[in-house]
Parts: C-alpha cells; sequence; structure tokens
C-alpha cells in the first residue's frame, strides 16, 4: 500500500507542475500581448510614410490576434475575444488622421481589458480549478482506477502477489 501512497504522491505533484508551466505560460502570453499592444504606440510616433506605418500596423495587429488565439488555446477558453469593445476600437485606429493621444487611451483600455480578464480567470484560485477541471478529473479518475485495480489483484491472489 506504500507503493500507492507513492504513486498518488507523484501524480500530484506532477498535476501541480503541469498547472505551475501552465499559469507561467498564460503569464508569459499575456506580457507578450501587451508589449504587442504598447508597440503600437512607438510605431506610429515614428516619422514613416503613412503606407509602412499602415503595413507595420496590420502586421502589429495580426500579431497580437495571433498572441490571444494562443493564450485561449491554452487555457482552453476564450477568455480575451478579440472582438471585445476595447480590441475593435484599437484595430479600427484610423493613422492618416488619429493622433497619439486617441491611439494611447485606445491602448490603455486594451491592456487594462487584457489584464481584467488575465486576474478574473486565471489569478483567482477557484476559477483557475475550474479551468483545469478535466486535467483534475483525469487525475482523480486515474487514482481510483489504479487504487481499484491493486484492490482487484490483492483479491485475486489472495492478498499475496
Amino acid at each position: 500500500m506504500s507503493n500507492m501512497i507513492y504513486v498518488v504522491s507523484w501524480l500530484l505533484a506532477v498535476f501541480i507542475h503541469l498547472n505551475t508551466l501552465k499559469r507561467t505560460a498564460l503569464t508569459n502570453t499575456k506580457d507578450a500581448i501587451i508589449e504587442e499592444i504598447y508597440s503600437l504606440l512607438e510605431i506610429n510616433k515614428s516619422d514613416e510614410e503613412p503606407l509602412v506605418k499602415e503595413t507595420t500596423f496590420s502586421h502589429k495587429f495580426a500579431r497580437i490576434e495571433s498572441k490571444v488565439k494562443e493564450f485561449n488555446g491554452i487555457c482552453k477558453n476564450n477568455l480575451i475575444e478579440t472582438n471585445h469593445d476595447d480590441f475593435t476600437e484599437l484595430f479600427t485606429f484610423d493613422i492618416d488622421g488619429g493622433n497619439q493621444q486617441i491611439l494611447t487611451t485606445k491602448c490603455y483600455d486594451a491592456v487594462d481589458y487584457v489584464d481584467r480578464v488575465f486576474h478574473r480567470h486565471t489569478q483567482n484560485r477557484f476559477s483557475f480549478f475550474y479551468m483545469v477541471r478535466y486535467e483534475l478529473a483525469g487525475i482523480v479518475s486515474t487514482l481510483v482506477s489504479l487504487y481499484l485495480i491493486v484492490k482487484f489483484v490483492y483479491w485475486l491472489f489472495g492478498g499475496n502477489i
């Protein structure tokens, strides 16, 4: 029975380690999204031609959407929506007629939205367990299965293995 305790403790350690890695990946991806949003401010400050700015902005928007998809893929939920008002206002920024202050406000709103969603869903300890409920259910069912198999083998061989 002591081997069963080792197996259970090992599985729980693996579960905790994987969740720590998942939280780290989510944090890094959130930081990458925020860096991409803030990089729009630097691009708008440059004295490039409008066509170069527009091309760079569209590339950055594609990278932001890619990072959002990566974030949602890691947590297996659509937590951050690119069709949210804060993102659509950022994606529809007029490069020719818009000024730096309007872009700054839109970037801050988008970053605030990302931070709110991240902290509400991943930093709250109960909601994070809701996000990993399938992995947790898999570990619990694996432990129950292993316990039942060991008990069946002991019963089958009369306790002498």
